[in-house]
């Protein structure tokens, strides 16, 4: 069983980062994100926590009550989520939580929109990234 810690850090203003067996979820999403770039470009998680600040929308995203089609995990480092930002479906059964299907609307080829259905951005020629690693 995967273990979760959320933490507040100090990144240029009081983030939420969230932890996953120990690692932090920015880190990992960067390590699949460079495996899908050039070898030779230089590529940084272009990621934040959530901002502190906005602890209730959070907790909100977290417990599934979702401001957009999917909840958010990550945002952009502008901190405005329809900028970039990692989604993913949350569900709840007795005793334990399911993040599934994580993705970055805008990563991994050309969509008009992040928040269109996956389906017509495919169709559109959007290929995702697969974060199920």
């Amino acid at each position: 069983m995967d273990t979760i810690k959320f933490v507040i850090t100090e990144q240029r203003s009081p983030h939420i980062d969230i932890y996953i067996n120990g690692e932090n979820l920015i880190e990992r999403v960067a390590k699949i994100e460079r495996k899908n770039w050039d070898e030779e470009e230089d590529h940084e998680a272009g990621y934040l926590g959530f901002e502190a600040m906005r602890i209730e929308q959070f907790r909100d995203e977290i417990l599934g009550k979702r401001t957009y089609r999917r909840s958010i995990l990550l945002t952009c480092t502008c901190t405005i989520e329809e900028c970039n930002c990692i989604m993913a479906d949350i569900h709840f059964e007795e005793g334990t939580v399911i993040w599934s299907n994580l993705s970055s609307p805008w990563l991994g080829g050309d969509t008009y929109s992040p928040f269109v259905e996956v389906a017509d951005a495919i169709a559109e020629g959007w290929v995702p990234i697969d974060y199920s690693g």
